[in-house]
């Protein structure tokens, strides 16, 4: 009999035969996460339930998927101003989420409440949960977060060629002075991602004013995988890049997240980029969250009049 594992639960449902095609389908499925899972093919069923026949229903383990930043109650004041206000939000691991949001709606300043970088929240004032895996984002020392902002030349330095940028997350965790060795084995490691990231090794002797903003946003994304994140946070990623270019960062970022199980957050105000990137999504409005849940759901069956005004604003239903 099959059993579960520690990161699964038992559900049962019920299936009905549908026709000659040998798969019964789910019925009367309330759980939003499981309305993906509408069909199964009989000899499953059998290995995993001997009663099926006889009831018509089946006792499934599936596997969950496990919240790793979860945002409780999150308010955010700037000069005694309100931006945020009772903001939850999850991202689940292996995940992309999306958080949506006119100009304005707040995404800027959770975005920088999340990383909880100093520099970047000073004079904020922050009440409610942020955390990662169960603890404070703050008291991480080494950040399993890393951040893509929208603009590139404030992730790359000038000063700096491309390959001594690449470098600096591993000086961080082992110190600015590095061995020829350790210099080595990372631009090995650096290289090895340029055929994927459409990039070649001449780059790396080149400065920020000699390459294209779709080079550099690559050059970014590569930047924040090298400090071997958990999650990487994506500010508006592709707004001022070329459609053609904009088509390969998403094909990037949807083969990283498949490929190297690579969690993101992507904040944007682009509904049809998250439509077709994400699996959860949030949507921002004067600091609140309005709606949120599977994007699938959100984007077809909205359930306020500010998220379907907003999908009829964008044309949604043609992407």
């Amino acid at each position: 009999m099959f059993e579960s594992r520690a990161n699964e639960r038992k559900y049962e449902f019920e299936f009905i035969f549908r026709g000659n095609d040998g798969f019964f389908v789910l019925q009367s499925v309330s759980r939003t996460y499981f309305r993906n899972l509408h069909k199964i093919h009989l000899p499953f069923l059998l290995s995993h339930s001997v009663s099926f026949l006889k009831t018509g229903k089946a006792i499934v383990f599936l596997s969950l998927p496990t919240a790793v930043l979860e945002i409780k109650n999150l308010k955010v004041r700037i000069s005694g101003k309100t931006i945020l206000k009772n903001v939850h939000l999850t991202a689940n691991n292996g995940e992309i989420t999306g958080i949506v949001g006119r100009s304005g709606s707040g995404k800027s300043t959770l975005f920088r409440s999340i990383l909880a970088v100093p520099e970047l929240i000073q004079g904020y004032e922050i009440e409610g949960e942020i955390k990662w895996k169960g603890r404070d984002v703050r008291e991480y020392s080494t950040k399993p977060i890393q951040p893509v902002f929208q603009d590139p030349f404030s992730f790359l330095s000038p000063y700096q060629t491309l390959g001594e940028s690449l470098l600096e997350p591993l000086q961080v965790r082992e110190g600015i002075f590095l061995s020829k060795k350790r210099k080595s084995e990372e631009t090995d490691r650096i290289l090895s991602y340029f055929e994927r990231f459409h990039l070649k090794e001449e780059v790396l002797s080149k400065r920020t004013n000699q390459l294209s903003g779709g080079q550099l946003q690559r050059l970014s994304i590569l930047r924040a995988i090298l400090a071997r994140p958990e999650l990487i946070l994506l500010d508006e990623p592709v707004t001022a890049l070329d459609a053609l270019v904009q088509a390969e960062i998403v094909s990037l970022i949807r083969n990283l997240n498949e490929k190297e199980n690579i969690s993101f957050l992507l904040v944007s105000h682009d509904l049809g980029l998250v439509k077709h990137l994400c699996k959860q999504v949030f949507l921002l409005e004067q600091g609140e969250v309005v709606e949120s849940g599977e994007a699938s759901e959100v984007f077809t069956r909205p359930k306020t009049e500010f998220t379907k005004e907003l999908i009829a604003s964008r044309n949604l239903k043609d992407i």
